[in-house]
């Protein structure tokens, strides 16, 4: 019995499980990372509907070298952090904020 370096349980876990644990903890964040690529496509496409066809790789580019920035300034950011309770509390903000003016938009346009 080996001690699966990963686990935070106290107990041993023979090789193979600790193995498989991995795999599926790979398999996971790769089918959720399918997943979000899925829904970007399908949210270019229906963003893009109106718009004329060569106008979209720009935004679409755009938008994935402007998610890449906010990325890595989470992570690095979040690296720095001892209490993630604040990190917490902010994204929520401004999540509600992103969906207050989704709210906005909906009402203006039901008008």
């Amino acid at each position: 019995m080996r001690y699966c370096a990963c686990s935070q349980f106290t107990f041993a876990l023979s090789w193979p499980q600790c193995c498989q644990q991995h795999d599926l903890h790979l398999f996971t964040c790769a089918r959720h990372a399918c997943r979000e690529g899925i829904e970007s496509v399908l949210f270019v496409f229906g963003v893009g509907s109106d718009t004329p066809a060569s106008a979209i790789p720009l935004a679409a580019f755009c938008g994935l070298l402007a998610g890449i920035a906010i990325g890595l300034i989470i992570y690095y950011s979040g690296r720095q952090l001892k209490d993630f309770k604040i990190f917490f509390i902010c994204t929520t903000v401004l999540l509600l904020f992103i969906a207050a003016g989704q709210v906005r938009w909906v009402l203006c346009r039901m008008q």
